[in-house]
């Protein structure tokens, strides 16, 4: 009994002194616990940047996946390889939407004085073209006249002096009343046709320039006989 009782003794002593310490017992194994938390926080940072990593490789795999179809997207659909060789459909473009005159959207768009857009556009042609159309007819020849129909409005007048002049030689040419009568009232009404006509050729220079402009496949050059075609207008007016 004497034996334990200084083991004992040195025990509650020990005790005594811990617990007097101003940091208490706890303390003593503070580092340990600090080691073992900071080891167990490594691990879960480890984990996080392992998972970061993921991620950033799933953000790379998107990004690739993203780049190819901002790729494929970006192409304008309009750029046809081999337009020249392709269908008329492709070919025309905007201008397979092109409709004769008495359409009932072009007559629309004229009513409304609505000439923006594929089918305003078409609509505005078809305005500069009547408006050649009422020159033409205004210094065609009379119907069955054997005479060669002039090509411009230069040409009738010059037709219409050699018709009127005096100097006519009967040999050479017969001219019948109805050329005479035509002659006569194309020169009365020269100065008006003339008006009528530069205005009719530059408003039909600026549709074809603007159908040109906006003509989004093949080129209008190429392209403009098959939309006229398509517009119901006929050759024969075509002074351009």
């Amino acid at each position: 009994m004497s034996a334990k009782f200084p083991h004992f003794a040195f025990l509650i002593a020990l005790g005594l002194v811990l617990v007097a310490l101003p940091f208490g017992p706890q303390m003593i194994f503070t580092p340990g616990i600090d080691v073992a938390h900071a080891e167990k926080g490594g691990n879960g940072n480890g984990g996080g940047n392992s998972g970061g990593n993921g991620n950033a490789g799933g953000g790379n795999a998107s990004s690739t996946a993203g780049g190819g179809n901002a790729n494929s997207l970006g192409k304008k659909p309009e750029i046809i390889e081999a337009n020249a060789g392709g269908s008329e459909q492709s070919q025309l473009g905007r201008w397979n939407a092109a409709k004769p005159y008495d359409h009932p959207a072009i007559q629309a768009h004229i009513l409304n004085g609505n000439f923006k857009g594929t089918i305003g556009m078409v609509a505005a042609y078809h305005v500069a073209q009547q408006a050649m159309d009422e020159v033409q007819d205004a210094y065609a020849l009379p119907a069955g006249s054997q005479l060669a129909p002039p090509a411009d409005l230069a040409a009738a007048f010059a037709l219409a002096t050699t018709i009127t002049g005096v100097a006519v030689d009967p040999l050479q040419t017969t001219y019948t009343a109805d050329e005479v009568a035509w002659a006569a009232q194309l020169l009365s009404n020269a100065a008006q046709l003339q008006i009528n006509y530069d205005s009719a050729v530059a408003d039909l220079t600026a549709a074809e320039e603007t159908m040109d402009q906006y003509s989004n496949r093949e080129d209008w050059a190429i392209i403009r006989a098959t939309v006229r075609t398509k517009m119901g207008l006929a050759d024969e007016n075509d002074l351009l």
